[in-house]
């Protein structure tokens, strides 16, 4: 039998690595630390192997009262020690031991863990936002209600490696306005509608950001770096280190950290910097729409005929022509008579097809040696693929560690530099750390690190729909000619400096240069990355102080000090010259947390039960200021951006914020030998952002769970658990909530004026409520397939809400508390190792989960809560009896009779307002993974996929309603191009030309009511207005399958090693994320669904990109 097989399987958690690491450990012998202790895996293994004595080691006192039933046949050999790996030396040497012989670590959290929803570790199961592993200092819930949306998209960014950290935290503070975060389905419902970016090994899309939180709520990284420096302190000369790690960050500490320090050759100096390069990752667009590449720019599309701007302005092709006029025009222009133009300040592409005629492009009419010449039209199906460059992310760090009897201490440098798809947008950060720790007898530990990082960036994309052109992409998707040379554009400055731009003016109105060589709607999209940018710097300092002194074997008092300040400059400038008034805008703000708090903890066993205690509490204070200046009436000198240059008295704003809330909690654990737990918590906050009458709130939770195979043995039943919870969880507001708003108006002369908010606030808030229910079932099968189900319900009561209220009042909304919202669902995976041989190893994981939120009640007298609004009538409402984000809209109008659409005397269908459409929520969602290992090769894929669910679409909505489109080319259905002139229409002839659409339908009113529509309307009257009344063309369906990340590795064999004496071990990756949107609807128009911008519409977001990563890393 192997170590891996005894492993018995009625243990909660089974270590995936188990085998690889007891190999590449052996013979083992001698006295041994398992410093991350969870179900004793990788303890017992160890012991059966032949060590003689073990020390285990775990943060989290549960896990011990699980591991008293078979602890004792281990006689004496194995050792229990509440506490945390970080400090595994001290723990080590108290128990009377200087030495020891191995250390084994698996790093992250445990099944066990994500077992109890009440903990708040798991985006599978609902429960209280919470992931302390400790039960102590601030909570996930905490972090994701209070911090700013940077620091908050930074943390993100830096602990879970999210690309998509800035969408997501923008969503999660724009959700922020309406709720609370309480659960962790609260926040996994607003990750997923972001930008999901899963890491290998992990399907569902709140993957990194859950690790995000989890890290920086238990200062993992911390923890990690100090117990690595402790198992060294204390290992013997040839002493052995096994760490699993389950993502990248802590993958690099460890790696670094082995590879400076492992045994196969003697040991270095250990003053000496560890040194690595990491990887460096190539960026490109992935997805851009299918543009149409038959048609410029213009709005011949839209007209009748070719006289609709009188006899002589349009041809047959539908060239806008050139008409001297003497009284208007230069004489030397008389040449120019009858010669093809386009509608340059047209932004849509309705103009004439591409056909190679000879033309005159709009640099033609800037003054210079270009000025008057003929070109031939020609295609340009590259010009907004040629736009975006290839991004770059560089990473470099450097690390230097020392330590001795009784203390330790590391620094470590990291740079980041990265540009993006976008030109001249750049970020450059560093950052630098110091950690360590201290013994004060044999007792007490000080602790403490302290973390500076510094960034500027630069020329970060606009998103959204913004008409003041910085936003590229909107600009190319939806306003845009597709004639247009990007290669022209790039010398966006003429001779004499001043600036150029494709959507001039039109020349048959002036001569004179200065009035039609303004830009019409756009900027040359060169000179708004070049000289429309803005900029942000940011200093930020992050540290903690803290000290454990332990009583006695059962008691122990652990207190700490935490910091976390920043502080932001940011600017933003339109330079002289622009479309929009040039402007210079300027901001600081500055944010600081600190927490005190202190934790009392007690363990101890009575016969076949054992108790954890804690009881701790915690003192929370936010401070936040802000202030903001801008130019207005323009600049007083070109480019002079600098807020003394406003023309006008510039404007000003001035915030801040402050809150406290102290809490106080305790937390107690029973179980009865090794097969059923109960755990309890209560916690009672008190907040100075709620009314003082109203300013505490209780909430509890317990769970249980049962490990029903201790009792049933079967040989195909290998692992059975059934466990069900409560939670109940309260929130508060953020800071001066309550207050009513006083803001600053505009100046009446010398006078000021002020004016209150729209928000009547009464101050009679209570604390919202979540209880959320939850009952599951983990099955293990023939050692090789694990199942786990899970049925859960929250009920959201008490929600802080602003309703609508009779503009009579003199307030537009009030602030309540309402509201009833029940979400349940249901969740399943599935995970296996279908082969396992000596060279080839496949394992696989899908994970499937089904949600419906549904709105019982709000508030008395009211039924329907407006969530957001969007163009043509469209509505995202939570009404009572229907499902939580359910779009409202327009559709045509049918006849109740025939069902066919009803036509008005235009041509245009009529149409209603206030249809169902549809929701916001997925049918379901899921994710399936695949790691695949031969020999030196692995390989590891991850596919995500989500049914249904509808999102607001406004690139889908104008890049077909400006004719961009591929799917705006086409033939009606007399089989002429419907981008044809439809000619003039009589109710007895028809229309007199061929081209147009005509929409299958009976007219609703007129001379031929009842009678089949037989009227053409120009191609982008369809386009533009008749598709515009019906919502299903601008909602569309987010459904998607995706392949979300590949890696492929290979680590160069030892044999071929031993030819280059320089290098002792080296792995070559190649890493491929956002690889393949393999299906989604909307793929047709070049939007990936599974990037929104915001999770219910986007208005202009960035193209999807693919980023192939490369690293070689060497030891030497």
């Amino acid at each position: 039998m192997s170590i891996a097989q005894s492993y018995p399987p009625s243990s909660p958690h089974i270590p995936v690595l188990l085998t690889p690491i007891l190999d590449s450990v052996k013979p083992i012998s001698g006295i041994w630390v398992d410093g991350t202790f969870g179900a004793g895996g990788y303890s017992r293994a160890i012991l059966d192997a032949g060590a003689d004595t073990l020390y285990a080691i775990d943060r989290d006192p549960e896990v011990f009262a699980r591991a008293e039933k078979w602890a004792k046949d281990y006689d004496g050999r194995l050792k229990l020690i509440h506490g945390t790996f970080s400090d595994l030396d001290t723990h080590v040497k108290n128990a009377g031991t200087d030495l020891i012989d191995g250390v084994v670590l698996d790093i992250g959290v445990s099944s066990m863990q994500l077992d109890q929803a009440e903990r708040g570790f798991s985006f599978m199961k609902d429960g209280p936002l919470d992931m302390r592993m400790g039960q102590s200092g601030m909570s996930a819930a905490d972090i994701v209600n209070s911090v700013e949306e940077k620091v908050l998209a930074d943390l993100i960014y830096l602990y879970g490696e999210e690309r998509a950290s800035r969408r997501i935290a923008r969503n999660i503070v724009k959700s922020r306005e309406n709720l609370k975060f309480e659960t962790t389905f609260q926040l996994v419902k607003v990750i997923e509608a972001s930008l999901p970016r899963p890491k290998p090994g992990q399907t569902h899309p709140a993957t990194r950001t859950f690790q995000a939180l989890r890290i920086a709520v238990n200062d993992e990284l911390g923890q990690l770096v100090s117990g690595l420096r402790a198992a060294e302190n204390i290992l013997r000369e040839g002493g052995l280190l096994a760490v699993v790690t389950f993502h990248s960050l802590e993958d690099r500490i460890v790696k670094r950290f082995i590879q400076a320090r492992s045994g196969n050759n003697p040991r270095g100096n250990r003053y000496q910097p560890e040194k690595t390069n990491d990887i460096a990752t190539f960026e490109k667009i992935a997805l851009l729409p299918p543009y149409q590449n038959e048609y410029a720019g213009g709005y011949s599309s839209s007209y009748t005929n070719k006289n609709s701007l009188g006899a002589g302005y349009l041809d047959d092709q539908g060239y806008y022509i050139f008409n001297y006029d003497p009284t208007v025009h230069p004489a030397s222009w008389a040449s120019f008579q009858g010669q093809k133009m386009l509608e340059y300040g047209a932004d849509e592409s309705w103009g004439p097809k591409i056909n190679g005629s000879m033309y005159r492009a709009y640099w033609s009419w800037y003054p210079g040696k270009e000025f008057g010449q003929l070109t031939p039209m020609v295609a340009q199906p590259n010009n907004v693929k040629d736009f975006f460059q290839t991004g770059l992310n560089l990473n470099n760090s450097v690390a230097f560690t020392s330590g001795g009897e009784g203390h330790n201490f590391r620094l470590t440098y990291g740079n980041q530099q990265r540009t993006l798809v976008i030109p001249n947008a750049n970020r450059d950060q560093h950052q630098i750390a110091l950690n360590g720790s201290f013994d004060v007898g044999k007792k007490m530990t000080i602790s403490t690190d302290v973390t500076y990082t510094t960034f500027a960036t630069k020329g970060a994309p606009a998103e959204g729909y913004d008409l003041s052109g910085l936003n590229i992409t909107q600009n190319f998707n939806q306003w845009f000619q597709r004639q247009l040379d990007m290669d022209r554009m790039k010398q966006y400055r003429e001779a004499d400096g001043s600036l150029n731009s494709w959507n001039i003016g039109d020349p048959n109105a002036t001569g004179d240069f200065s009035s039609y060589g303004i830009p019409q709607y756009w900027d040359n999209p060169y000179f708004v990355v070049a000289e429309n940018y803005t900029t942000q710097k940011q200093n930020r300092l992050v540290g903690n102080i803290g000290f454990n002194y332990k009583f006695n074997n059962h008691l122990s008092l652990q207190s700490n000090a935490r910091m976390n300040s920043y502080y932001n400059e940011n600017d933003g400038r339109m330079a002289t010259g622009s479309l929009t008034l040039p402007y210079y805008r300027q901001a600081q703000n500055q944010y600081k947390e600190m927490n005190y708090e202190a934790n009392l903890i007690y363990k101890n066993k009575f016969g076949a039960f054992s108790v954890d205690g804690l009881a701790g509490g915690n003192i929370r204070r936010n401070s936040y200021s802000q202030m903001s200046l801008a130019t207005e009436g323009g600049l007083s000198s070109p480019n002079y951006f600098d807020i003394a240059a406003s023309v006008s008295r510039p404007s000003y704003s001035r915030g801040y914020e402050k809150k406290i809330v102290n809490s106080f909690y305790g937390k107690a654990s029973v179980g009865y030998k090794d097969f059923i737990f109960v755990d309890a918590t209560l916690r009672n906050d008190w907040s100075s952002a709620l009314p003082t009458a109203n300013n505490s709130y209780l909430y509890p939770s317990v769970s249980s769970s049962f490990i029903f195979t201790e009792f049933l043995k079967t040989s195909w039943l290998t692992y059975g658990k059934l466990r069900a919870s409560y939670a109940s969880v309260g929130s508060d507001l953020g800071a001066h909530s309550l207050d009513l708003a006083i803001n600053n108006g505009s100046f009446y002369g010398s006078n000021a004026s002020v004016s209150i908010g729209n928000q009547f606030k009464g101050g009679g808030i209570r604390p919202a409520l979540t209880k959320a229910y939850e009952f599951g079932v983990e099955l293990k099968l023939f050692k090789k397939i694990g199942l786990d189900a899970t049925v859960y319900q929250n009920n959201n009561t008490d929600q802080i809400l602003g309703v609508d209220v009779s503009p009579s009042s003199g307030f537009s909304t009030a602030q309540i508390n309402a509201g009833n919202i029940v979400s349940q669902g249901i969740e399943l995976s599935l995970n296996g190792k279908p082969i396992e041989t000596k060279n080839f190893v496949w394992e696989t994981s899908i994970n499937w989960a089904k949600n419906r939120n549904e709105i019982k009640e709000l508030a008395p007298g009211i039924n329907t809560y407006l969530y957001a609004t969007n163009r043509y009538d469209t509505r995202l409402e939570h009404r009572v009896g229907g499902q939580w984000g359910t779009y409202y809209g327009r559709k045509w109008r049918t006849d109740p009779t025939s069902g066919k659409t009803l036509i008005d005397a235009t041509g245009q269908p009529l149409y209603d307002i206030n249809k169902e459409i549809g929701t916001v929520l997925p049918k379901f969602t899921g994710g399936l993974f695949n790691t695949f290992r031969y020999k030196n090769f692995d390989l590891a894929f991850s596919i995500d996929f989500q049914s249904g669910g509808l999102f607001y679409s406004e690139t889908r909505n104008f890049n077909s309603g400006t004719g961009l489109s591929q799917e705006t080319v086409g033939v009606n259905d007399k089989g002429n191009d419907w981008r044809d002139y439809p000619g003039t229409y009589t109710t007895a002839t028809g229309n007199a030309g061929n081209g147009g659409i005509r929409i299958p339908g009976v007219f609703a009113n007129g001379a031929l009511v009842g009678k089949e529509n037989n009227r053409y309307i120009s191609a982008r009257a369809y386009w533009y207005t008749a598709r515009q009344r019906d919502a299903s063309n601008v909602l569309l369906d987010a459904s998607f399958i995706k392949l979300r990340e590949v890696r492929l590795g290979y680590s160069i064999p030892a044999s071929v090693l031993k030819k280059m004496p320089f290098a002792k071990s080296a792995n070559f990756g190649v890493i491929l994320q956002n690889a393949w949107l393999i299906w989604a609807t909307t793929k047709q128009w070049g939007i990936d669904p599974s990037e929104l911008e915001v999770f219910y519409r986007e208005g202009g977001q960035l193209s999807s990109t693919r980023q192939l990563g490369v690293n070689l890393r060497v030891t030497f």
